[in-house]
């Protein structure tokens, strides 16, 4: 059986996970009913074939703004009539990212949460992301995309916040649970910024460099509704994805060159 998942970073605003939700399952969710441009969101949905998500993923960090923030992910779950599973990861003993340590820690979990998305959809959807947590989080979404590969990559930009209609300053988990009206439909927009596809760079197996597989990389599973706090590895899959980047054009051309001769 397959299952598709949307793979996401959360900050200190919690609203973007349910803002791009609703973009991939309008028929469960469908707030952007009265948005201004519906009909070209659900022509660009098209395009990218793009099918409702099953499951929400959750990379983040620890700390008192990310606590509230998956408080109010609850509870807005909890409201919705047929709610997604959410699996949640947090890296164990950061916070606000602001050491290069932190920085490293979640950067690897985003890693493999990619990785073990895509063995845990047996052919389903990856969709990714961008919004939601520190910049250095959606630049580690984009890399992992670039090489694990994703259905799109999407994104949600708006009004400033001092400019957002009072409902949004509030993001109430109630206010996301229905279609939004005008007001709050003319300051958000979603977007999807792109389509990836997989890396030959991690299934090359050759000079005693195996394939990228979850086994050499594991994750365990978060619950259904749970968190996961999860502890910095000593054995890098950032580190090793990295170096096969820094040597890919040697790697490929003897890879290619075997795969020629078999």
């Amino acid at each position: 059986m397959t299952t598709n998942i949307l793979l996401c970073t959360l900050g200190a605003s919690w609203a973007v996970v349910p803002e791009i939700y609703g973009f991939l399952n309008p028929d469960k969710l469908p707030l952007y009913q009265n948005h201004p441009e519906y009909q070209s969101l659900n022509q660009r949905r098209q395009d990218y074939q793009l099918q409702s998500a099953d499951e929400i993923w959750i990379c983040t960090t620890q700390g008192m703004a990310t606590e509230n923030s998956l408080t109010k992910l609850s509870q807005w779950l909890q409201l919705l009539p047929e709610p997604p599973v959410l699996r949640i990861w947090q890296a164990q003993g950061t916070n606000d990212l602001a050491s290069q340590q932190e920085c490293e820690h979640i950067q690897e979990l985003i890693l493999r949460c990619c990785l073990k998305a895509h063995e845990i959809t047996q052919g389903g959807q990856v969709v990714m992301s961008l919004a939601g947590g520190r910049k250095t989080m959606s630049a580690d979404m984009q890399w992992a995309a670039s090489l694990f590969g994703c259905q799109a990559l999407l994104h949600v930009i708006g009004a400033e916040y001092k400019q957002m209609p009072a409902l949004l300053q509030q993001a109430s988990p109630e206010l996301f649970t229905q279609a939004f009206n005008t007001d709050v439909s003319h300051a958000i927009m979603p977007l999807i910024t792109g389509q990836t596809r997989r890396s030959d760079l991690l299934d090359i197996r050759m000079d005693n460099i195996a394939a990228i597989t979850t086994a050499a990389f594991p994750l365990p599973l978060a619950e259904d509704g749970e968190t996961c706090a999860w502890a910095q590895p000593e054995h890098s899959l950032a580190q090793e994805l990295k170096k096969r980047e820094k040597i890919s054009s040697r790697l490929l051309g003897n890879y290619f060159f075997d795969l020629s001769r078999e």
